[in-house]
């Protein structure tokens, strides 16, 4: 049926072709055909308009080439700067989120520290003053723990009192009040003391490990066996001491923050240098 009307609709297309169609007499050589190519190659070729008609509402509106084309490339590098303004902010606002993270997390591991440290200044005492093979018998199970576990937190504490007061961008006031104790950065250097004093044990306290197994590394009724605990217990007071007091530093301004504050006016220049743009 859709063939029916096609030759319908074709043959009334096809219809009064023949009063167009005229008939000559005349035979055409090859040369003939080839002189009308050489005419028709002989006319002007077109050429390109400086302007370009862009649709508007109602009706095509002439532009100038140019100046279309430079309005693309301006609005091209307009949109490229925008994207290059709006990348280091959302970069500086996730940085400054991490290390709110961080802040929170070190801040409650800091006071956990101390606790833990003063927990174990007063057992340690009191297991020493029950005898050394008492001591001996009921330290050495937690002697590896807690040196990893010292270890641990006092590298966690000197990189959250590092960040806390950035010393990445010092002041000679800055060091001068670090210097005369009039700043909380002072933490820093009571944490790496804490950080070599508990290193300087780590030896004792793996002997101290391993005496269950072999008793005879620590001979509890040797002299030098109460010296070196004598000096383990002086270091690890030392080591102690400094987490808590450490940890006491920062408790009394918990909200101090430079990197923190160096951070956020990072990103508000950014902001401000981007509008400041927009606007010209």
């Amino acid at each position: 049926m859709y063939a029916i009307i096609f030759s319908i609709g074709l043959s009334n297309d096809l219809e009064g072709m023949e009063e167009d169609v005229q008939s000559t007499n005349q035979i055409f050589s090859v040369n003939d055909f080839a002189k009308i190519i050489s005419q028709q190659s002989n006319t002007v070729p077109s050429q390109a308009d400086d302007k370009i008609y862009i649709e508007g509402s109602d009706r095509f509106k002439a532009k100038n080439r140019l100046k279309v084309d430079q309005k693309r490339a301006e609005e091209l590098e307009r949109s490229q700067n925008e994207n290059m303004d709006i990348y280091p902010t959302i970069l500086t606002s996730q940085a400054i989120q991490i290390h709110k993270i961080f802040k929170t997390f070190s801040l409650f591991v800091s006071g956990l520290f101390a606790g833990i440290a003063l927990w174990q200044i007063i057992t340690s005492y009191i297991m020493y003053n029950n005898g050394v093979d008492n001591f001996l018998r009921n330290h050495s199970t937690l002697s590896a723990p807690l040196q990893c576990f010292y270890y641990m937190l006092f590298a966690v504490c000197i990189v959250y009192a590092l960040d806390r007061y950035d010393i990445t961008h010092p002041s000679p006031h800055f060091w001068n009040k670090v210097a005369t104790f009039q700043s909380g950065a002072f933490c820093i250097i009571i944490y790496i003391i804490g950080l070599i004093f508990s290193l300087a044990i780590s030896n004792i306290e793996y002997r101290m490990t391993f005496h269950q197994s072999n008793s005879s590394i620590i001979d509890p009724n040797d002299s030098r066996t109460t010296n070196m605990l004598y000096i383990w217990q002086i270091l690890n007071l030392i080591r102690g001491l400094m987490a808590i007091i450490g940890w006491g530093i920062i408790s009394l301004k918990p909200m101090t923050d430079r990197l923190l504050k160096a951070l956020s006016n990072y990103r508000q220049t950014i902001t401000s240098s981007r509008d400041n743009r927009v606007l010209i």
